[in-house]
């Protein structure tokens, strides 16, 4: 979800930087947050630990055929808003820079989480069927499981959270200075904003590269080291909303 927000917000920046009006804001965010996510809705139907793409975790739904067929079906929200939402829905080539724009934000934020997917532990599946419906000796084949970085990742969330919460200060002020009509201001926030999520993906792939997966009770002491160190604000918020998202899972399974 965190990272979803981070693209829509990298969407964002670039869009009002060369003061475009292509997506609303609340548009982008929900889409580029469910896109994110959408590739687990598998876990709450058939059997979570079966190998089968068609009814087990991390199947069909983790591939990029899935992600894109995804993209394209999601284009008609951005035609049911209207062409009230959309002062330029009505030129044919300012629509299809629209329709474009949109389509990019989905597929990313949704291959955003095939790509977190690769370096966790292949677990039950042996990966990800990332390029369904492709096949090797009968069998579709999987991609990742590098056993690089665990199931969660505590410093990547605040991470991401960090870079949420300066987003939302960057695009208050921003708006401010639209209304007031500070427009090199406006501009300065908005490369702001952009270099504060692109950095977070920045650390994000150097985090991955230096991270190492030795077992799941190892990686469990290096996420109590991070919170010992993190403080009790951090380390109450953590704990809770794991525990709330644990019991929210098992509770729609």
């Amino acid at each position: 979800m965190l990272i979803g927000f981070s693209i829509a917000n990298i969407f964002y920046s670039v869009q009002k930087f060369f003061d475009r009006k292509y997506l609303p804001y609340l548009l982008m965010i929900t889409f580029a947050v469910i896109f994110a996510v959408l590739p687990d809705f598998d876990s709450f139907f058939g059997n979570y630990a079966s190998t089968n793409v068609y009814v087990g975790h991390r199947g069909l739904t983790h591939s990029i055929a899935f992600i894109l067929l995804a993209s394209a079906a999601a284009i008609p929200a951005v035609w049911i808003y209207g062409a009230a939402a959309f002062p330029g829905i009505g030129d044919r080539h300012e629509a299809g820079k629209m329709y474009a724009a949109f389509f990019a934000l989905v597929f990313l934020s949704g291959i955003s989480h095939l790509l977190a997917d690769l370096p966790q532990p292949a677990g039950a599946w042996g990966g990800i069927p990332l390029l369904y419906p492709y096949r090797s000796n009968g069998e579709f084949v999987r991609s990742g499981g590098w056993g690089m970085l665990g199931w969660y990742d505590y410093r990547v969330m605040w991470t991401f959270t960090y870079a949420a919460l300066a987003s939302a200060m960057a695009i208050v002020f921003m708006n401010i200075s639209g209304r007031m009509r500070f427009g090199r201001v406006k501009k300065i926030l908005a490369a702001t904003l952009l270099a504060v999520n692109l950095a977070a993906f920045a650390w994000l792939v150097d985090h991955v590269k230096n991270s190492e997966y030795v077992s799941a009770r190892h990686w469990e002491k290096v996420q109590d080291e991070y919170l010992a160190h993190a403080g009790p604000l951090v380390r109450g918020i953590t704990i809770s909303g794991r525990d709330f998202f644990l019991r929210l899972f098992f509770s729609v399974r």
